[in-house]
């Protein structure tokens, strides 16, 4: 690769481990609405596995509709955002592409951007990046190109870059960056197992972000 090159991060996932985040969203979700919580490792592998939330909880109509509401909501409120920590080898990555004049961005679907810098800072990861895209697209069918508009609406800044690299833990990452003629890089330790990120063919896959810096 280019040593000069523009960099598209997901963060949820990809930078900072999520997982007691989105499982303790969940278990509030469930006493909320009187609900048995599902066990970690049993909810996780089912999130991981690409299984929508109706069919892991498997609630009534009525009831899952309170309970996801609530679960969204609350998996940006500022307790349960303390819950997330950055991935082993992050900072260390980012430092890196910096000191070679790359340019960063950060893409996420935080909808409180307010409280995405909040957490940015006190993760110590926000100077790492030159842009910040936030996006918060409503139906499922949105989430790529959403992400694609967003990315695409920044074009007249890294068009003249010869590599477009996104990197992420989704299948969305990968599909977008196809769309947009980008490398993509997956990595497994996030919201999806490596069977499921092989079966949309990116075009590298790691156990972790920080081994991205093998390419470099």
């Amino acid at each position: 690769m280019n040593k000069i090159a523009c960099y598209f991060f997901d963060l949820d996932g990809t930078l900072i481990d999520i997982k007691d985040k989105v499982y303790q969203a969940h278990v509030n979700a469930c006493l909320k609405n009187n609900q048995l919580p599902l066990q970690k490792e049993t909810y996780w592998e089912l999130k991981r596995n690409k299984i929508n939330e109706e069919k892991i909880v498997n609630f009534s109509p009525d009831i899952f509709k309170k309970y996801n509401e609530f679960r969204i909501m609350n998996l940006e409120d500022e307790a349960t955002l303390e819950l997330d920590s950055v991935f082993p080898g992050v900072k260390g990555l980012l430092k890196k592409l910096n000191n070679q004049n790359n340019i960063l961005f950060l893409i996420t679907r935080r909808k409180h951007s307010d409280r995405l810098k909040k957490e940015l800072k006190k993760l110590h990861l926000i100077k790492y990046f030159q842009y910040i895209l936030t996006l918060f697209p409503k139906k499922n069918k949105e989430n790529i190109n959403g992400k694609m508009m967003i990315i695409q609406s920044k074009e007249n800044i890294y068009k003249d870059y010869k590599e477009k690299i996104i990197i992420g833990d989704t299948e969305d990452e990968i599909e977008c960056g196809k769309m947009l003629s980008f490398k993509t890089v997956s990595v497994t330790n996030g919201m999806r197992n490596l069977k499921i990120l092989k079966g949309f063919n990116p075009d590298y896959l790691f156990d972790s972000v920080k081994d991205l810096i093998k390419i470099l």
